[in-house]
């Protein structure tokens, strides 16, 4: 099932602003300007003086969140980007703010697969069936519209956050290429049933589904999928969409919420933190 990335957008994009103006208001006042970029760059370097031994620690996510802010200020003051790649530094923001690390790794993986399959092999090969690594890109970078990206955007996702072996097998005793290689096989096995079965019921996939069934940890990946299979039944934005995910959002207990928000809140954070870059 092939999702167009605005299409999500369009749910995240009608949510209310008062509060959120209010947690992102230093981000509304720094201007796109030289100083702007001077002042992010200095950021980011004493953030990385301070990261700790822990490769995924909160510093580090700050670190990288910083990092993508500066790339899309530069976008926006050489009108080099385009709505699509703005889209993915949304997601990736909002990731890396709440320490969404699955998140992070499957779409660098994923950008990766799309421009060099056989570094992704390489990585999996003596772990998993090459065959679960092909389906599961090839699904998700048409879900994520990874073909509307230029091969430049492309080549620096593939490379963000940091070196993808480090991702997967760093020193902080996560060994995260076993947890995506459990992923991997129940998503290339369940994905397509499932989406036949939405249709059949004409109900999207739940996040408990999406969380148990296909042992998917990331909370932003388990929405970009509940809407993917939303349109299966043939529904896209308006009321019967809020209705939606007001549903998926109850479904998400506590314990898989980003810190008390809901994704669509998050996202439109950090979509709204990006529009203010280009004013």
């Amino acid at each position: 099932m092939c999702l167009n990335i605005a299409d999500f957008q369009c749910r995240w994009d009608k949510q209310p602003r008062k509060d959120l103006i209010k947690s992102c208001i230093l981000f509304y006042i720094l201007p796109s300007t030289v100083r702007f970029r001077i002042e992010l760059r200095l950021q980011l370097l004493s953030v990385e003086m301070a990261v700790s031994s822990e490769p995924f620690s909160q510093h580090l996510t700050m670190c990288w969140h910083q990092e993508l802010a500066l790339r899309a200020t530069r976008f926006w003051n050489t009108l080099s980007t385009s709505e699509q790649d703005m889209r993915h530094h949304t997601v990736l923001m909002a990731a890396c703010r709440h320490q969404d690390i699955f998140y992070l790794v499957i779409h660098q993986l994923c950008c990766l697969w799309s421009i060099d399959k056989a570094a992704v092999h390489d990585i999996f090969d003596s772990l998993t069936a090459l065959d679960n690594v092909d389906s599961t890109f090839d699904t998700i970078q048409q879900i994520l519209n990874n073909d509307d990206l230029s091969p430049c955007s492309l080549r620096w996702y593939a490379s963000f956050p940091q070196p993808i072996r480090e991702a997967l097998t760093g020193s902080g005793g996560k060994n995260f290429a076993t947890h995506f290689v459990s992923f991997m096989g129940h998503f290339a096995t369940l994905w397509h049933p499932l989406l036949d079965q939405a249709g059949l019921e004409d109900q999207p996939i739940s996040g408990s589904v999406l969380k148990h069934d296909l042992d998917c940890s990331s909370p932003i990946l388990r929405y970009i999928l509940f809407v993917a299979s939303s349109l299966q039944i043939g529904i896209v934005a308006g009321p019967d969409a809020t209705i939606l995910d007001e549903k998926f959002e109850k479904d998400e207990t506590d314990k898989y919420s980003l810190r008390g928000e809901s994704v669509r809140e998050v996202l439109a954070s950090e979509h709204t933190k990006l529009l203010h870059y280009h004013m």
